[in-house]
């Protein structure tokens, strides 16, 4: 049986937990930074928590390294290929004076000044790429919070390795993957839903998927999807 934890702190990790026949656990990151650990069938999920956490640094240090070692880096060149709401358009960096970022049918049209850096570009794209997020999170959040009758109390956007999510039960503040912006509009819905089902239940048992699956009856094609689209994050 397979199960998934979560590791908190600077990195949310995502690990997946498979029980077999063996006598000890066995912790595995693979590349990309994928994280998993084979556990006796005997085990409680509070003992392999424990052997989690006593890990953690190793963690941390061994995905930050391997999570880098594959990821592709997206310079946002003329040229490229920008996927937005699950729509791949072209990049067109055309000189400018001041810096735009406009979408088009077929294409990302930027204006920068001659002297733009790679640096000041990637920056630059990220944050027009995080406003567009934020801003369509703030628009649907309003009616998944009335349908579910669940209320988050801070909303935010931040580049996050292992997962699409994020959700502190303890004071409603929830944090999104800026990489749900390349995904179809879909996807945004059912973790919008995911993370606010979190304020009923905690972990990913029956009743959790119960809950998102009322809302979001085809739950599971999407997660599939966005696990295929981007296999280093996982849901």
């Amino acid at each position: 049986m397979e199960q998934t934890l979560f590791l908190r702190g600077q990195r949310d990790v995502a690990i997946r937990v498979e029980r077999k026949r063996i006598r000890n656990m066995y912790l595995h990151v693979s590349p990309g930074g994928r994280v998993s650990v084979s556990a006796p069938l005997g085990f409680t999920e509070e003992e392999i928590r424990r052997f989690v956490l006593e890990k953690s640094d190793w963690i941390n240090r061994h995905v930050e390294t391997l999570s880098a070692a594959e990821a592709p880096v997206s310079t946002y060149a003329d040229g490229e290929v920008l996927s937005l709401w699950g729509r791949p358009l072209t990049i067109r960096v055309l000189p400018d004076s001041k810096k735009s970022f406009c979408v088009t049918d077929e294409s990302v049209i930027l204006t920068l000044p001659p002297s733009c850096t790679e640096k000041e570009r990637t920056d630059f794209v990220k944050g027009q790429l995080k406003q567009r997020l934020l801003r369509a999170i703030r628009m649907r959040m309003p009616y998944w919070e009335q349908k579910t009758g669940l209320y988050a109390r801070q909303l935010r956007v931040r580049e996050m390795k292992t997962r699409w999510g994020s959700c502190n039960t303890g004071n409603a503040h929830m944090t999104f993957n800026l990489s749900l912006i390349h995904l179809a509009p879909e996807c945004l819905d059912y973790v919008l839903v995911h993370e606010l089902v979190h304020l009923v239940h905690a972990r990913h048992n029956a009743a959790f998927w119960s809950t998102v699956k009322r809302y979001i009856p085809e739950y599971a094609r999407i997660k599939n999807d966005m696990n295929h689209e981007q296999k280093e994050h996982a849901y």
